[in-house]
């Protein structure tokens, strides 16, 4: 009898250890989402961006994009 209380004791804290690990997880998860500074993106540049969705343009006809169609 008093092996099976400590066999139920252990498990349920290794239960609680591994609820304990995946909120936390979690939680990390979501603190790293929340501290990543966007640099400009197209909506907040002046003239948007070039036709690669990444590169800011310099000026309204987007000299400094690189074309990509040949």
């Amino acid at each position: 009898m008093l092996y099976i209380f400590l066999f139920i004791i252990i498990i349920s804290f290794l239960i609680g250890l591994a609820i304990y690990a995946i909120i936390e997880a979690v939680n990390n998860k979501n603190n790293e989402e929340k501290n990543k500074i966007i640099i400009g993106d197209c909506i907040s540049t002046r003239w948007g961006c070039c036709p690669d969705g990444i590169v800011p343009k310099y000026d309204i006809k987007g000299t400094n994009c690189i074309n990509l169609i040949s």
